[in-house]
């Protein structure tokens, strides 16, 4: 259910996920979200940009037990917690370093003019849920969004679609109007940041997702 990424796909999702992340949250060395809340809140943006047909995040979702679901969420967790940005129980925290890179992204990169389309939509997002932490309230926003699957032409609230619907797959480049313009340095500084080798066991971590074995709200 999810399109093949490249290893800089993957690096930049999970630093520009990790921006929005510590965007979205009061404290991000405290309580930057559980794993519900962090996934609703990379679909909000990934929706939003594709709604301004911008390319900036190559995440795939389809529906599941509690909205959208990505593997690629999951993947992204694995990169962060390997290369010691974030910790994981019951929810994430971030590391000084971090909250270090989050910040460094957002300030050097998406402050830069050309990406003013994708910090816009990450600080919409972030001005929305930064301020309620909970995870019930956004989502019982996400349920009601009225989204239109892959492949069909009617539009239906998130809610009613059936489980293992698709739901958004990236945008390709040929249909963007802009796109997340990176530098070679700062690509290179998050190939080297972003181990390779960081993922979790997607499988395990995916069907506990399914099956309940997380705690919602």
């Amino acid at each position: 259910m999810s399109a093949v990424r490249t290893l800089e796909e993957r690096c930049v999702d999970a630093t520009l996920l990790l921006a929005l992340w510590a965007r979205c949250a009061q404290d991000p060395s405290q309580d930057a979200g559980d794993k519900l809340r962090q996934m609703k809140l990379a679909f909000l943006a990934a929706f939003r940009l594709q709604e301004e047909r911008v390319r900036a995040l190559t995440l795939s979702f389809y529906r599941w037990r509690w909205g959208p679901l990505s593997n690629d969420v999951y993947e992204t967790w694995g990169m962060l917690e390997a290369a010691g940005l974030v910790n994981q129980e019951e929810h994430f925290v971030f590391t000084r370093a971090g909250e270090r890179l989050a910040r460094a992204f957002y300030d050097e990169v998406l402050r830069d003019e050309p990406n003013a389309l994708v910090r816009a939509v990450i600080d919409g997002v972030a001005a929305e849920w930064q301020p309620d932490p909970s995870t019930g309230a956004l989502l019982r926003s996400v349920y009601a969004m009225r989204v239109r699957p892959l492949g069909s032409e009617q539009e239906l609230p998130i809610e009613a679609i059936v489980e293992g619907t698709e739901l958004l797959a990236p945008m390709p480049l040929g249909e963007a109007r802009a796109a997340l313009q990176i530098d070679s340095g700062w690509l290179e500084t998050l190939a080297l940041t972003l181990s390779p080798g960081a993922d979790v066991p997607l499988r395990r971590a995916v069907e506990d997702f399914r099956s309940g074995r997380v705690r919602v709200g």
